[in-house]
């Protein structure tokens, strides 16, 4: 058990017994985490809303999306990786209700996480993503 004491260097401790903690890999991989983000900034002229990953193994699909207006779960985006797999053929049809002012239906295929095969998101005719079950984080908080 740790006293107050101990307090200041207890986090050097833990970190230096820890077998799976590797300092340099951590500021590498947030050297890396940074680039990527000044390149979505460069491309984009924008922030990104979030980092979105696969739920089931954790892998990233993009760094670059804007998250929905209404519903804070669902993000957008044009630029992902290559851990993201339209399903091509196979094709959802989104039919607009009477009351809306949509006359087209829209078409729609699934996007499976390449790595798992979990399905993530709908990329419409637009060549847009249109993710809904993704874990998302904030980069810069």
């Amino acid at each position: 058990m740790f006293t107050e004491e101990d307090s200041d260097d207890s986090s050097t401790l833990l970190e230096s017994n820890d077998p799976l903690y590797d300092d340099v890999a951590d500021h590498n991989d947030d050297a890396w985490l940074k680039e990527k983000l000044k390149l979505v900034e460069l491309r984009s002229g924008r922030q990104t809303d979030a980092v979105l990953s696969c739920p089931m193994c954790f892998v990233v699909f993009t760094f670059d999306c804007q998250r929905h207006a209404y519903y804070k779960n669902q993000f957008r985006a044009m630029f992902v990786e290559e851990t993201c797999q339209v399903v091509i053929d196979q094709i959802l049809k989104c039919i607009p209700e009477k009351d809306q002012n949509v006359v087209e239906e829209q078409v729609l295929h699934p996007v499976r996480c390449r790595q798992c095969g979990v399905e993530v998101a709908v990329y419409d005719q637009d060549e847009v993503y249109h993710f809904f079950n993704v874990i998302h984080e904030s980069p810069y908080a």
